[in-house]
């Protein structure tokens, strides 16, 4: 069942919303954008062509993944507009949807096989429940992360992150003073010359520098969508291995009438990106064949973060 509501995007049965011609008419065109991408310089074109190659699809969606390699590499990969993998050294766009999450593996990176999915065994995502004060007995609403479960560990389906075992500070199988269940940040990523952005799966390694850079901007009063941001690889020692963790940086601001437009762009897609589901994690291309799927690689969680 579908339906337009008043914002004349088509909302799906499974929450997931598109656009549709009658909300076009609100995009405008920018002459001389900051960054070349269609939403900005030619939006009617650019959204009528995607609504009308996605209608039909929208209870499948899927976004095209940024994978980064293991082993201290320095060069992302990403399927690029001819459909093929390519590797590159570094990404230039705009962040316009970051969603943090949850994911827990019974398997170690060292007993995984050929035949594994990539998909979690247990994942945790954002949800707003009713929590009781037992001192005041105060109803509150609260977001918290909530368990998709693993019975075969024990793991009971809505389980409150905070409370399990397996996400507890000094519960890394490997031990030292980690979490078992590893924070990880999605990002949503629109690139140059793209209209459908591509998504990335931030790893514990890489945390305090992405938590880093939506702080710096909030400091100087920049919102994570107002700007351009250039994506790299630095590689760093920890543990006698090398490791590869991700560094942005803000390359220039974006005006007041680009950000509009980003704004409604993303009031578009923003029910799809926020979906995030265990078969998300199933390796389907070249680079995830290859073990450079951000979701099977040994990452060991960061100190607590700040």
């Amino acid at each position: 069942m579908t339906e337009i509501n008043g914002t004349g995007a088509l909302q799906t049965s499974p929450g997931q919303m598109l656009f549709t011609p009658d909300a076009f008419s609100q995009l405008k065109a920018i002459e001389n954008p900051s960054i070349n991408l269609p939403i900005l310089v030619d939006p009617k074109e650019a959204l009528e062509i995607l609504y009308e190659n996605l209608e039909g699809f929208e209870d499948e969606i899927r976004f095209d993944k940024i994978s980064m390699p293991s082993a201290g590499g320095t060069s992302f990969q990403i399927v690029g507009l001819d459909g093929q993998e390519t590797s590159v050294s570094e990404l230039e766009g705009i962040i316009i949807h970051k969603a943090p999450f949850r994911c827990w593996y019974k398997k170690l990176y060292e007993e995984k096989t050929e035949e594994d999915t990539g998909m979690p065994d247990c994942l945790g995502t954002k949800q707003v429940i009713k929590k009781i004060d037992p001192r005041t007995g105060q109803e509150t609403l609260q977001k918290i992360y909530v368990g998709s479960g693993c019975e075969e560990a024990g793991i009971p389906a809505g389980q409150h992150c905070d409370t399990c075992p397996k996400g507890q500070w000094g519960s890394n199988r490997k031990g030292g003073d980690g979490q078992d269940c590893s924070e990880r940040i999605r990002l949503h990523f629109l690139m140059k010359d793209r209209v459908f952005p591509l998504c990335a799966n931030i790893p514990p390694t890489s945390l305090r520098r992405v938590k880093g850079y939506f702080r710096h901007l909030g400091d100087i009063k920049k919102r994570y969508y107002g700007v351009v941001t250039h994506w790299s690889l630095v590689t760093v020692m920890k543990g006698g291995k090398k490791r590869s963790e991700v560094s942005l940086a803000k390359v220039r601001d974006l005006t007041d009438e680009e950000i509009e437009a980003i704004r409604m762009y993303v009031v578009f897609l923003r029910p799809a990106m926020e979906i995030i589901t265990k078969e998300s994690f199933e390796t389907d291309s070249k680079a995830d064949k290859n073990d450079n799927d951000i979701n099977k690689m040994d990452f060991e969680s960061e100190e607590q973060p700040f």
